[in-house]
Order: structure tokens, then C-alpha cells, then sequence
């Protein structure tokens, strides 16, 4: 490469750089008035039981450095506020404010995730003013039996996820939950401080139909899992 073409590159990473930054520092929280649909898409390897059909994600496992992410021999769920990355929550919508979210495999095997079109069940909490931890995210069922498939996380390898940042008026503490087929308790993420509306724990209220007679609209049955988690907290 001559002189003249390196200078030529380092303008253009120089420019490229600074634009990203740039654009970085736009980015907004995201304001929402309701519990959040939960999307933490994965990839992984194939698995011939499968039967196919279902949503595919090109987010594939990546090694690790096992001395600084995770806990040893551990399932760790790691949030990384202070790592700020743009995170587009909806597939065709703007870009806002969001932070690394983490699924470490450190347990010395490879660990089986149940899927639903590639979202393995993570979803987020936050602590009421009276010191209860309650869903702001949910993961809503599909009607589709294809849908439903397994994912897998190989031993020192990790998934990594841009999470929303939330806007709202009430700072309070909040914790991300991974619910593993292979794995009988949940796994909970380190807290971290944030924002929320209190709305966000209400599920929203559909706006009533147009047509007349007004159609009877039902909404989806909660995932299981979540169901007894929220039967839990009770």
C-alpha cells in the first residue's frame, strides 16, 4: 500500500469514526407507556430435531476471555451499563440509547436453551418503590408450533444483546431474568440503576375496535414460565 492510499484510509476510518460518535451521542432513551415485548434473538448451531420454519438470527455464539466476563462454572446473565451501543428494539423501527447485555457460559459444558423463532426467554425487572421486583418485559406466545426449536451456548462462549435504555421519571434498580430449559432455577443478571415509567408495569389496554359491531379481540396467553414467575411474585 503506497503512502498516499494509507493517508487516504486513515481519513476515511478518521471520518467514519467521528460520524459514529457523532450519531452515538443523538441516540434517545426509549419511552414506553406499557410491559415491553421481550426480543434477545440468538443463533446457533443446527439442531437436527428441529423441525424448521421458525425466524433464524445470525447473532452466533462468541468466545470469551473466562477470567473477565462471568462467573466460573456458572450460567451468568452480565449487564454492562456503562457500555453504551445503539439498540434498535423494534426490526424496522429507530435506533435509540441501549447498553450490552450478556449470556456467559462458563459451566465446563455446552448448554440447551429452549427458543421460540430464536428469542430465548429473557426478560426485565424492576423494583417498585416498595422493594417488590416486577416484570417490565414479557415474552408473548407464539400460535405456530414451528416456532418453538432449541438453541445452544457453547462452554466459554457468550451471546450478546443491545438493551433499551428506558426513559421515565422514577429511578429505581433493575435486573434481567434467563429462564433455561436444561436448567431448573432461574438466572438473574447484577443490578443496575435506571429509569422507568411506573406504566411500564401495567400490561397496556387495547384501544377499543372500529369496526361495528366491534370485533372481540383476546390477547395472547403469557409464556409459562413467566406465568409462574408472576405467580410468584404474588
Amino acid at each position: 500500500m503506497s503512502l498516499t492510499s494509507f493517508k487516504l484510509e486513515c481519513v476515511a476510518l478518521t471520518s467514519l469514526f467521528i460520524s459514529v460518535c457523532c450519531y452515538a451521542e443523538e441516540l434517545k432513551p426509549l419511552s414506553v407507556s406499557g410491559i415491553s415485548e421481550s426480543i434477545y434473538l440468538v443463533g446457533s448451531r443446527t439442531d437436527p430435531s428441529d423441525l424448521g420454519g421458525f425466524y433464524k438470527s445470525d447473532n452466533m455464539p462468541k468466545g470469551i476471555e473466562i477470567d473477565k466476563l462471568g462467573a466460573p462454572n456458572t450460567l451468568s446473565l452480565v449487564v454492562l451499563p456503562g457500555q453504551q451501543v445503539p439498540c434498535r428494539p423494534y426490526q424496522q423501527g429507530p435506533m435509540f440509547l441501549g447498553f450490552q447485555l450478556m449470556v456467559v457460559n462458563r459451566t465446563g459444558k455446552e448448554v440447551t436453551f429452549r427458543a421460540q423463532d430464536s428469542r430465548v426467554h429473557i426478560t426485565r425487572e424492576a423494583q417498585t418503590p416498595e422493594g417488590v421486583w416486577k416484570p417490565i418485559e414479557l415474552m408473548s406466545p407464539s400460535f405456530c408450533g414451528n416456532s418453538y426449536h432449541r438453541v445452544f451456548l457453547p462452554d466459554k462462549h457468550c451471546w450478546t444483546f443491545a438493551a433499551p435504555v428506558f426513559a421515565g421519571s422514577l429511578k429505581t434498580k433493575m435486573r434481567f431474568l434467563l429462564v433455561v430449559s436444561e436448567l431448573t432455577d432461574v438466572t438473574y443478571s447484577n443490578e443496575f440503576d435506571g429509569f422507568i415509567n411506573p406504566a411500564q408495569w401495567t400490561v397496556a389496554k387495547p384501544e377499543p375496535p372500529p369496526e361495528d359491531p366491534p370485533k372481540l379481540r383476546l390477547s395472547p396467553p403469557l409464556d409459562p414460565e413467566l406465568k409462574k414467575r408472576l405467580e410468584q411474585l404474588r
